[in-house]
């Protein structure tokens, strides 16, 4: 039983006295004058014996589209493992006008024939080496294979181009591919050339990552970005920008190398800074606002805030200074006579002013320990004066 591979069908015209170019179009092929073409296949399944010590007896035909033989051409051949190698049309030469419709190729051996392989054409020819069914020799080791599932693989086993499996180049798009593409290898690389790729992008463990070329010290990859199996995404760097342009960036956030703070910084350009430091989130949980806010605060919060401890810390003299010698407080006849006017406590907010303006805790907390203290000196006050009338009130009793 005999089954001939023929791979790569057309690969080139090679003139025999001119220095003429192969001329193909949409598909088919057109020898110049005195040309021949090239052909390279493979035998499988073949037996060894009826090689007759690798010499082979090939009858070549040609078929147009009606199925009628337009050419043919009897050879005797030398194989090597199975492969032949020729040039057809040296002893029947080709009628150029066959050539103006699609044509197929047979090889007959021994009286059998094989099915018609329709006939195109590349730009170079190759001597087939190792290939398997249904390939296409692309270079040397280089294989382009339709598998069953009418998938195109692209493979190489030359280990000498290991890395480099396939390079593919074009005037608009180099590649497009409609559907899933699946890259087996260490890394896509991302730049204008071999020597200066400036992005490289691979998987390492089923993580995804990005990596920039820095040409930094001796460290020539830096990995920047990776998003685990898990979901979890680092991004290692300085900072991250958000903004619409690199010229107007508007947010910076970044984790400052000594103590890993996470900081996020708004571009306040005010004549001589243009980052401002805003929010803080130290390691040990402490958070640091810093700024101007909507209400002239650095932090504004619509609701409710819920908190188990507050502590304001304030350069403001603690009014321990009611307690000084200089300190003019009011009589309770005078802060008697300044309720009735104005309807609140002296150096107190009046109900007006807080619904219009806020109430500023640290100041209203300062003011209510200011008139505590003032609370307690007019009682001790009192009590004095409690003692001196109950003294006066015994004497009298013992008159």
């Amino acid at each position: 039983m005999k089954k001939l591979l023929m791979v790569l069908a057309v690969l080139l015209l090679v003139l025999a006295s001119f220095s003429k170019t192969t001329e193909v179009s949409q598909g088919k092929v057109t020898p110049g004058k005195n040309g021949f073409i090239s052909y390279q296949g493979k035998i499988e399944n073949f037996n060894v014996k009826e090689l007759k010590a690798n010499k082979l007896s090939v009858v070549f035909r040609l078929y147009d589209e009606k199925g009628n033989v337009v050419w043919s051409e009897d050879q005797n051949l030398t194989t090597k493992d199975g492969v032949i190698n020729t040039h057809l049309g040296k002893l029947s030469r080709f009628n150029p006008e066959i050539f103006d419709e699609n044509l197929y190729l047979t090889l007959e051996i021994g009286g059998k024939e094989t099915d018609k392989q329709l006939l195109t054409g590349t730009s170079y020819s190759m001597v087939a080496k190792r290939v398997s069914k249904e390939a296409l020799v692309a270079g040397d080791g280089v294989e382009i294979k339709k598998l069953d599932d009418g998938k195109l693989e692209i493979s190489s086993n030359n280990t000498a181009n290991s890395k480099k499996n396939m390079n593919l180049k074009g005037t608009k798009s180099d590649l497009t591919v409609n559907g899933e593409l699946h890259v087996k290898g260490d890394a896509i690389y991302l730049g204008p050339e071999t020597s200066n790729r400036n992005w490289k992008i691979l998987s390492n463990n089923g993580n995804f990552q990005i990596w920039p070329r820095t040409n930094t010290g001796q460290n020539l990859w830096q990995k920047s970005f990776v998003i685990e199996r898990n979901g979890d995404i680092q991004v290692r760097g300085n900072a991250m920008y958000l903004g619409a342009k690199d010229e107007n960036r508007n947010w910076k956030i970044l984790s400052s190398p000594s103590g890993g703070k996470l900081q996020i910084w708004p571009c306040t350009w005010d004549g001589q800074n243009l980052w401002q430091k805003s929010f803080v989130i130290e390691r040990d949980g402490d958070i640091e606002v810093r700024g101007k806010g909507k209400f002239q605060d650095n932090i504004y919060c619509k609701g409710k805030i819920s908190a188990e401890e507050i502590v304001v810390t304030s350069s403001v003299n603690f009014p321990d200074y009611v307690f000084g010698d200089d300190y003019n407080m009011k009589s309770l006849d005078e802060v008697e006579s300044f309720i009735e006017d104005n309807g609140h406590l002296p150096g107190m907010p009046s109900a007006k002013e807080v619904t219009e303006n806020g109430m500023n805790i640290k100041e209203i907390q300062l003011k209510l320990v200011e008139k505590v203290e003032e609370l307690t000196l007019h009682m001790i006050e009192l009590k004095k004066e409690n003692k001196r009338l109950k003294r006066e009130i015994e004497l009298t009793k013992e008159r």
